[in-house]
């Protein structure tokens, strides 16, 4: 994954006038998913908001996984 893209995907946010906020939370979310598979598929990405999604795994690892 090119992660210049996760700044043209902030460009076009901002753009569209949607919160930086948010977009900034998205783009951190995105970075530890990629942390942990450089190119990930759909089931990589799913068991990684899985592991997001337990209250005993409330913070992340750098990594991007528990």
């Amino acid at each position: 994954m090119d992660l210049g893209l996760l700044e043209e995907f902030r460009f076009d946010w901002e753009l569209a006038g949607k919160a930086a906020r948010t977009v900034d939370d998205y783009i951190a979310a995105l970075r530890l998913l990629f942390a942990g598979s450089r190119e990930p598929d759909l089931g990589a990405a799913k068991a990684w908001m899985a592991c997001r999604s337990e209250p005993e795994t409330s913070s992340i690892s750098e990594a991007g996984w528990p």
